[in-house]
């Protein structure tokens, strides 16, 4: 995980959140999730990086809930890249966020965007109204 002296400034919308994944996430060759921790203000607690395949990458979720609780994060951002090149979300997309949407609710933690990278283009489920 690392640390938040990496993002000074808080996020607070998906153009934030873009902005400090993107370098991460736009051009990577291989698939990859991160997750940003924020405080209830949006600054950053931790970032957490969970390499994938090719064209597959997955989210241990246990792993995020117990670095949320730990940092006492409030709310999450959730990102992956394609490599197909398709910044839309896919069916699994769809699933993962509504499972950690619901989880993270359980515990008094909003998930606050998914966001897609590929192609040299980012979706923000949030904004396409599907979170």
């Amino acid at each position: 995980m690392e640390n938040a002296a990496s993002a000074p400034e808080p996020v607070c919308t998906a153009a934030d959140a873009e902005t400090l994944l993107r370098p991460l996430l736009a051009h990577a060759e291989r698939e990859a999730v991160f997750v940003l921790y924020l405080d209830s203000h949006g600054v950053v607690l931790g970032i957490d990086a969970f390499p994938g395949g090719t064209d597959t990458a997955d989210l241990p979720l246990r792993e995020v809930m117990h670095a949320a609780l730990r940092l006492d994060a409030r709310r999450l951002v959730l990102a992956r890249n394609h490599s197909s090149g398709d910044p839309f979300p896919s069916q699994g997309d769809l699933e993962t966020t509504r499972t950690l949407a619901l989880v993270a609710q359980r515990l008094g933690i909003r998930l606050v965007d998914h966001l897609i990278f590929a192609a040299g283009q980012c979706t923000s489920l949030k904004g396409e109204g599907l979170l």
